[in-house]
């Protein structure tokens, strides 16, 4: 007769019975089958909403609650509202009398009352050129125009206030059209059109000059990826951000192949050297491939496809058509060509968990890793204790490497890896939850790459803000329909985002660019400073 001393030990004695760990495994089973006919029914109320023209129900799964500070009961120190009017411009002053004052009082100062207003009116000036013409009546000159408003009908403030309604206040075109003819600006929205999406090569270049340094120069690049329509067609724009810039490309597709070329900006040939035949070996190319390429190489030590074209004529030639083999092998050449211009292969690629990032020194959001254990259901009080137990370990284990980033040591290392060891640990009887931790050990090294690299991230939410505004535009203004209109939307979120990011107005740089002032600095160079600024404080570090 089994005698047991209490109701835990019952429970642990329950737990580990073969009868009740086949049962409590086929439940899980069951229990991820009903997820996957709860998933299957989602997807086909999400196509009857679109038949139907009904918004879909969106599946959020829990935000993360892994940066929140847990409650200490003590009450909030909230300092109330800021004080604007230290920092704010005074354009002009007017005294204001006071009335009915009697005669023998004397004037002892003024006391200011700040009115914060705008003007908003048209300004349309007509220049006279003046013309002049040479004694003999066969030449003529006429003056010019400065150089903001040669070639155009329209003044460097309207043109600026037209792209910053449009990209920083999110307005339609049909929206700042209206506007402008309220306060008497006789506009059309076809020029209003032109005005935002031609002639912006000074703003294009401007915006592949912040990846180039970048790439560069940045210890870490955060990406993340985006649904996009253009021309009605299913597009993606990639995101590549860090502390001071952000970058935005929408591609065809979303592949290893497209992030790679992204980050090759406009260098289009591809590159075989050392760093091509280093990726060969870590994702297993083909032996007739990777023995063809070792042979290119050692005959040659760098060899430059001067175009795809070219590429595939080589490969076709050497009967190598295979599509992963391909795949693998344009890889590897776009990467000798980022190396070959700067790239270095050290440099930490943060993202999701989404393949096409899983480059160089991949690191991966702690926030994503999460999303299981968020979504995971519980069936009984000992399910749902431990489940809390473990996401209570994973907090912890967050917190800790916060305060480790800020402050590195290497005599924590140890300690940390017995940590996420026990956090990966199976709990008895809870099938599915030992699933998820399996999966979470695997990628122990890249979630806990922040103890080699403390310049390392734990988490991708800068890159899900900084493409959130490429979503808002979306919903706003639904699809781009002209290449150029595409690379205007592109250039100008990210131009916008990173002004941001380097404390910079962008309207005051606008204005700056379109006037021909150029006295905010090139945001590439500023960028530079920044970065090394912040690498040799890692250094110190």
């Amino acid at each position: 007769m089994l005698v047991l001393e209490n109701i835990s030990g019952f429970e642990n004695w329950l737990l580990t019975h073969p009868f009740v760990e086949g049962l409590l495994h086929h439940l899980s089973l069951q229990d991820e089958k009903l997820s996957a006919y709860e998933e299957k029914i989602k997807e086909l109320e999400k196509e009857l909403a679109k038949h139907q023209k009904v918004p879909s129900t969106p599946d959020l799964g829990g935000a993360s609650k892994l940066d929140k500070e847990k409650k200490t009961g003590k009450p909030s120190n909230r300092r109330g509202k800021r004080n604007k009017k230290p920092n704010l411009k005074i354009t002009r002053q007017e005294i204001v009398q006071a009335k009915d004052v009697p005669s023998d009082w004397i004037l002892v100062n003024h006391s200011p009352h700040i009115i914060q207003d705008v003007i908003l009116q048209a300004d349309n000036v007509c220049y006279l050129l003046e013309v002049w013409r040479s004694p003999d009546g066969k030449k003529q000159m006429t003056a010019k125009l400065p150089k903001n408003l040669q070639g155009s009908h329209f003044g460097a403030d309207l043109r600026a206030f037209i792209l910053s309604a449009y990209h920083e206040l999110g307005a339609s075109q049909g929206s700042i059209s209206n506007f402008l003819s309220n306060i008497g600006v006789d506009i059309s929205d076809g020029s209003i059109n032109n005005l935002l999406i031609k002639k912006q090569d000074v703003f294009h270049q401007e915006k592949e000059e912040l990846l180039q340094v970048g790439k560069l120069l940045s210890p870490e690049l955060r990406t993340d990826d985006t649904g996009a329509k253009h021309d009605y067609e299913n597009y993606f724009t990639n995101c590549i951000n860090t502390d001071f810039f952000t970058y935005f490309q929408t591609s065809k597709t979303k592949s290893r192949i497209n992030f790679l070329e992204i980050l090759c900006q406009n260098h289009n040939v591809y590159t075989l050297n050392q760093s091509s035949l280093d990726y060969y070996e870590l994702t297993a190319c083909p032996p007739r491939a990777l023995s063809l390429f070792k042979n290119l190489y050692a005959k040659k030590n760098t060899y430059l496809f001067k175009d795809k074209l070219s590429l595939t004529k080589y490969l076709t030639a050497h009967k190598i058509t295979g599509s992963t083999t391909v795949r693998i092998l344009t890889e590897g050449l776009l990467i000798g060509t980022l190396v070959e211009d700067g790239f270095d292969p050290s440099t930490i690629i943060h993202s999701d968990e989404a393949g096409q990032f899983a480059l160089f020194v991949h690191c991966l959001c702690w926030k994503h890793v999460e999303k299981p254990l968020r979504k995971l259901k519980t069936y009984n009080q000992l399910q749902e204790s431990q489940l809390d137990e473990v996401k209570g370990q994973f907090w912890q284990l967050y917190q800790d490497l916060k305060k480790y980033k800020e402050n590195p040591c290497p005599n924590l290392v140890e300690g940390f890896n017995k940590q996420f060891d026990q956090l990966c640990e199976h709990r008895k009887g809870f099938f599915h939850l030992n699933q998820i931790l399996d999966k979470l050990l695997k990628k122990k090294d890249k979630m806990l790459l922040v103890l080699k690299r403390p310049e390392a991230s734990l988490h991708n939410n800068d890159s899900e803000r900084d493409i959130r505004e490429y979503v808002k535009r979306r919903k706003i203004s639904g699809s781009t329909k002209t290449d150029l209109g595409l690379k205007a939307k592109d250039t100008f979120l990210s131009l916008k985002k990173t002004c941001k990011k380097l404390g910079i107005s962008f309207w005051d740089y606008l204005r700056d660019r379109i006037h021909k002032t150029n006295k905010i600095p090139n945001l590439a160079t500023i960028i530079e400073q920044k970065i090394n600024a912040q690498n040799n404080n890692l250094a110190k570090a």
